[in-house]
């Protein structure tokens, strides 16, 4: 009711640009929070019927979330290895360690997030997520090399590290909300309409950080090392 009456409606148009942000935020959270419930439930009528035992005696053996993880964790990647845990253990057993001898693994990343794709079903919305999701990590490692939180408290010792920490967790959440968005309208227009609200801000905003770090950030960085030699 929630996406048919507001996220493609009239009413989610007319809203500001931060009430959209936070409506992002909270609403896929809502949402996705949903398969973490079955997922526990799932998992706790498996083990009370014997199942998932593993051989050290832990009954993690069907874990599908890490709740604790999942809720507080500061980075995309820390996420999504805590949320449908089976489904990334398998693919990445079957998929993408067989694609290591191609020797790339930026290629092997997009080979199984193709799998993936075409694995939850052929909805542009689903693309959508895991395009996203790429450009998302590969953006969030760049950055972490270049302005890490260590490295702004070094810089500029005022901003204590539980604010940077409250900030990027904040950020995290509205990147994967983003995504998910797509994941649930699913149809082109729906997922037009919802994102041309937004500008499609995290699109272009990916794509240009993905050009400033190819075309200036190593550039620069490739001088000043030709330049202390």
């Amino acid at each position: 009711a929630v996406v048919s009456t507001q996220s493609t409606g009239e009413e989610f148009l007319s809203w500001t640009f931060p009430a959209k942000l936070l409506f992002i935020t909270f609403w896929t959270k809502w949402f996705i929070t949903k398969y973490c419930a079955i997922w526990c439930m799932s998992e706790s009528a498996a083990c009370l019927a014997g199942m998932g035992q593993q051989e050290d005696g832990s009954w993690d053996g069907i874990v599908n979330v890490d709740v604790v993880k999942f809720e507080t964790s500061l980075t995309i990647q820390d996420e999504l290895t805590s949320f449908n845990m089976q489904t990334h253990r398998w693919v990445k057993r079957n998929v993408y360690k067989r694609c290591k001898v191609l020797n790339t693994p930026v290629l092997s990343r997009i080979i199984s997030l193709t799998f993936l794709y075409l694995w939850h079903g052929v909805y542009i919305g689903f693309l959508n997520l895991f395009v996203v999701e790429a450009l998302g990590i590969s953006t969030e490692e760049a950055l972490n090399r270049y302005i890490s939180r260590d490295k702004i408290s070094g810089y500029i010792p005022v901003i204590p590290r539980w604010f940077l920490s409250c900030v990027q967790y904040v950020m995290k959440n509205m990147c994967v909300g983003y995504g998910l968005c797509g994941f649930a309208l699913r149809t082109p227009a729906r997922c037009h309409v919802f994102y041309s609200g937004v500008y499609y801000c995290f699109h272009w905003g990916r794509v240009l950080w993905l050009v400033v770090e190819l075309g200036v950030l190593r550039r620069l960085i490739s001088d000043k090392k030709d330049k202390s030699q």
